[in-house]
């Protein structure tokens, strides 16, 4: 099964453009617009205001048409479709839910070769887009606690992967927090009342954290990037700041250890 931005390919015919003439008028390579219909590639944040004036939509719409993903039968998926998290925090919450339940399914279905092949992100590509996560953070008043037993059981898993992780052996049982965040990320996609969302994008978070430093500790550097930049994006959900600056702590370390020494002070700052 292969996949496409169908949407997309049509508002692009609708108004006009070949992909040709569409990465002409972007500056990008020709074969760059091609990536996005196919769902392998996203466009990068500075490029979408310019993309949405071209195709005549708004910036939501674009990001709509980016989300709607269609499945096509005959053709090979390809791993990449699924291992790109985006740098953009401006996205909708439907389009973060779709891309957090695809990247932890990426990462359950694929070897450790594959995975571990992942490029780390440095440089302005890194500190910049969280920076604008800081920026775009909302702050919300919390609501009052939520009884419900599914959701109580599910902050009492993340305490468990946490006591895991905690006795040396987080590294063996990654794949299983890794599952637990993709049911989490599919429950997502069902209405619930405000306060229960919260804090289940707070439990996203959380595992998407957790994943990440179990990566970090298994040497998947890449890998462990891309889970703090999902729990960032869960936590803009959840609206909780602390949580995000503990995240952006943990990116700092991988940085340091990477030896992107100004990268970890520009998060080291932003986390302040």
């Amino acid at each position: 099964m292969g996949v496409q931005r169908v949407r997309l390919t049509q508002r692009r015919k609708a108004v006009g453009y070949s992909q040709e003439a569409l990465a002409d008028a972007l500056g990008v390579e020709r074969s760059t617009t091609g990536r996005w219909e196919r769902a392998e590639t996203e466009p990068q944040p500075w490029l979408r205001p310019k993309l949405a004036a071209l195709l005549k939509v708004t910036t939501a719409e674009l990001d709509d048409l980016l989300a709607d993903i269609t499945t096509l039968p005959g053709k090979s998926a390809d791993y990449v479709l699924h291992s790109s998290v985006p740098l953009d925090f401006s996205l909708t919450r439907s389009h973060t839910i779709k891309i957090m339940e695809r990247f932890s399914t990426y990462d359950i279905a694929s070897r450790r070769q594959v995975i571990a092949e992942l490029v780390v992100l440095a440089g302005s590509a890194l500190p910049q887009p969280v920076r604008q996560w800081v920026a775009n953070l909302p702050v919300v008043p919390v609501s009052g606690d939520v009884t419900q037993d599914d959701v109580a059981e599910l902050e009492q898993a993340v305490m468990l992967f946490r006591r895991w992780d905690a006795s040396g052996a987080g590294g063996l049982r990654r794949k299983a927090v890794v599952g637990q965040l993709n049911a989490v990320t599919e429950s997502l996609t069902e209405r619930h009342p405000a306060d229960v969302a919260r804090r289940l994008f707070l439990i996203t978070a959380e595992l998407g954290q957790l994943a990440g430093w179990m990566a970090y500790d298994q040497g998947l550097h890449g890998m462990a990037q891309r889970y703090y930049l999902l729990a960032l994006h869960a936590c803009r959900e959840a609206a909780a700041p602390a949580l995000g600056a503990k995240i952006i702590g943990d990116m700092t370390q991988l940085s340091t250890a990477r030896g992107n020494f100004e990268d970890s002070l520009s998060l080291v700052r932003t986390a302040l």
